[in-house]
């Protein structure tokens, strides 16, 4: 729940990399790093992989305007 704002933030803002997401939200790029695979792990998220300058850019996209989580307890 309290990455929500962070799947906002890539939709609204369209970062074109990890480390521009977090110098936009300020968030530390190693744990940003964790969260951002761990929603690619859930389906939030997808990562395209380019090349920019020889450089290996990963982009975070949200291709949902919608999005819902089952929680069990």
């Amino acid at each position: 729940v309290k990455n929500i704002p962070l799947l906002s933030t890539i939709i609204e803002l369209r970062p074109k990399s990890v480390y521009e997401l977090a110098k936009l939200t300020g968030m530390d790029v190693s744990n940003l790093n964790k969260v951002i695979l761990f929603l690619e792990e859930m389906g939030a998220i997808r990562l395209r992989d380019s090349k920019v300058n020889g450089r290996s850019v990963k982009t975070p996209i949200v291709d949902y305007e919608k999005i819902e989580f089952k929680l069990v307890a």
